[in-house]
């Protein structure tokens, strides 16, 4: 039996139903017997902002695995402690509603991906994992033998001063049972004075139990394939898929046909390509075009999520992916199969502007790799600044809007797409407002002229509102607010890009994007000295000239680093045709936003209102075409053949009527 429908030795498959099912096939998490040093009971695929992401399956009742899964189980806990300044803003019905719309989408973009459990919309028990017993069950109030559920009776948990679940992000455990007289448990730190901690249930009856969605939340099952998108990507150059890691060990849930290994003497295996036998001039070429196909699936998968959720990911890099790889069937490489899926729905939140139809996504700084984050230019200030309203507009309905001059003696930039939150106390009330700075009308050296977006408001305030029409306002608290979108996601897959296409040879990744980012750079610099929007020629061409000016370029960007082969820079060129690779390189350096006039976007926060998907489109369509002219390189067209041939037989027929040698 093929090692992918075994269950791994030392593991067990532990149903995810309380109390067992009859059913054939049964839905279970993934459990070792013995926890490991590192990585305890669970297998731990990922941790995402709201949800925790275990190793689990679907096994008949002979249990042999029929799919491999990924159980998500919301987590709440990951919120409160990654996105701590904004935890005013958050609840747990905000959080809830953020997964029904994640899941709506997934079920809208990949509908084949689910398994569908009930408790995708619903909250689930709350449940935790008896690894002695192998079973999933509820823990258990001793004294009335009643089994404990969360507390979501917000009028209960403010009779006993505690905060209310609806909007909080705290969750209390208790008896439903046993009603005002139950005991709660906080699964928050820290824990209110007379309120018992998790901990102090999990003793006596409990004692063997482990934490698995205590917290009674959403639940989410989808299908999981185990090679990681990085893990691909250094397969297609050549090297070993080394399984899934769980604390200090890997667990081995795949055949080994999709590793690479020693054929003929050859460091990739042939039969994994078309263009095997012909050398590395088939391997080079046909890698060039699984890579592209790569990150173009990467790309649609990321636009058609941002299209049916409204928000950005801002937490995007390699792990946020999974590739599929189907076996191989007759005459079709196993490589061939492979779809890149996204498999992260992102850790962007949408915080609301009070007043307003507006919001601005923020996301916690602890997720995501730092080299797939793009820096800010200037890092946000906050500080004292002084307003002057030049003008007070209020509609009929009472939304506000207001114009004036900011100064303030703190670093501010201008004219790009970040808020400015301005803390106003008019008419004896705290108002905020939100606005965004330009330069290009200020009166002032140093002044900055401001506009509001329109926020709903009192009469009182919409008041006073035009009463300090005219008069200096001085020492009002602002903070400058990142508007961050999918311009973010788009500079994370050029850094993805990168990580596909020049790494293949050893060079780190750190590395490889210093150098992407000095060639945009140069490009740019290059625009400006030949003319710029009116003369300069297209960036492929300038690319062109970047390399042709110094040989260094090709060394460092050149197709070599495509896989592992041995290949100087020269080599390389005379495998892949430089004007196709001057097109990948172009395509790359126009995801990064703001290097230059060839970047589709401008800045990090540059993404129409409701259309910010359409940022990935441009890219989307290089991919396209690179797709068509890598494969042309492969895939002979025999009907342009015989038109060729066609046409060099009449001329060889007119010249030899005309009585012209042409020799044999």
């Amino acid at each position: 039996m093929d090692e992918s429908l075994r269950i791994p030795d030392g593991y067990k498959a532990v149903d995810l139903e309380p109390g067992g099912t009859i059913s054939p096939l049964r839905l279970c998490v993934l459990c070792r017997e013995e926890p490991d040093p590192v990585g305890g009971h669970l297998v731990v695929l990922r941790d995402v902002l709201d949800a925790r992401v275990l190793l689990g399956c679907v096994v008949d009742i002979g249990n042999v695995v029929q799919r491999w899964v990924q159980v998500w189980i919301q987590d709440v806990d990951k919120v409160a402690a990654s996105l701590s300044a904004y935890q005013t803003n958050l609840s747990n019905t905000i959080l809830e509603e953020r997964w029904v719309r994640m899941v709506d989408a997934l079920e809208e973009a990949w509908p084949e991906d689910l398994v569908r459990i009930g408790f995708e919309r619903e909250p689930a028990p709350a449940l935790f994992l008896d690894p002695v017993r192998g079973k999933v069950k509820p823990a258990m109030h001793e004294a009335s033998g009643m089994p404990f559920e969360v507390c979501r009776d917000d009028e209960l948990l403010r009779s006993r001063g505690l905060e209310p679940f609806s909007t909080t992000l705290r969750r209390y455990l208790y008896v439903e049972g046993l009603g005002a007289d139950s005991p709660l448990v906080s699964l928050n730190e820290p824990a209110a004075e007379g309120v018992e901690r998790l901990s102090d249930v999990l003793v006596g009856i409990n004692r063997d139990l482990i934490p698995l969605n205590a917290g009674g939340g959403l639940m989410m099952v989808r299908r999981h394939s185990p090679v990681a998108l990085s893990d691909f990507i250094e397969v297609l150059g050549g090297a070993p898929w080394p399984g899934v890691a769980h604390g200090s060990g890997l667990v081995h849930i795949d055949s080994e046909s999709v590793e690479a290994g020693q054929k003929g003497g050859e460091s990739i295996d042939p039969d994994r390509f078309f263009l095997g036998r012909h050398g590395r001039w088939g391997r080079l070429v046909e890698t060039l075009h699984l890579k592209l196909r790569l990150i173009s699936d990467v790309l649609g998968g990321v636009s058609e999520l941002t299209a049916r959720t409204g928000r950005p990911m801002l937490n995007l890099t390699d792990e946020c992916f999974q590739v599929e790889v189907w076996d191989r069937a007759c005459g079709l490489p196993r490589l061939w199969t492979a779809r890149t899926s996204l498999v992260d729905p992102g850790a962007a939140v949408a915080l609301p502007i009070a007043g307003s139809r507006l919001s601005y996504f923020v996301a916690p700084d602890v997720l995501g790799r730092g080299i797939y984050r793009p820096q800010l230019e200037v890092q946000p200030a906050k500080g004292l600044c002084s307003i002057r309203l030049r003008e007070v507009m209020v509609d009929e309905d009472g939304t506000a809007t207001l114009e004036g001059t900011f100064e303030t003696s703190e670093r501010v930039r201008a004219d790009t797409s970040d808020l400015v939150s301005l803390r106003l106390n008019l008419g004896g009330e705290r108002v905020d407002v939100f606005a965004r700075l330009e330069s290009a009308s200020a009166m002032a050296s140093g002044e900055l002229r401001l506009r509001t977006v329109p926020q709903r408001v009192s009469e009182a305030v919409a008041a006073a509102m035009r009463a300090a029409e005219g008069v200096p306002i001085r020492d009002i608290a602002f903070e400058v607010l990142p508007l961050l979108s999918t311009p973010c996601d788009l500079y994370a897959i050029g850094v993805l890009s990168v990580k596909a296409l020049f790494t293949g040879g050893g060079k780190h990744l750190p590395e490889a994007l210093d150098e992407a980012l000095s060639l945009a750079r140069q490009a740019a610099a290059l625009h400006a000295e030949l003319g710029g929007a009116d003369g300069a020629p297209e960036l492929r061409e300038r690319i062109r000239l970047v390399f042709d000016a110094d040989e260094r370029w090709a060394e460092s960007l050149g197709p070599q680093w495509l896989t592992r082969e041995e290949l100087s820079a020269q080599e390389a060129f005379d495998l892949v045709p430089p004007e196709l690779w001057w097109r990948v390189l172009a395509a790359v350096v126009r995801m990064f936003p703001g290097v230059g006039p060839d970047s589709i976007c401008k800045d990090l926060g540059d993404a129409q209102s409701g259309g910010a998907h359409r940022v990935f489109e441009p890219a989307m369509e290089a991919l396209g075409d690179l797709l068509v002219r890598s494969r042309s390189l492969m895939l002979i067209d025999w009907r342009f053949n015989r038109e060729v041939h066609s046409v060099v037989r009449g001329m060889r027929t007119q010249m030899i009527d005309q009585g012209v040698g042409i020799g044999r």
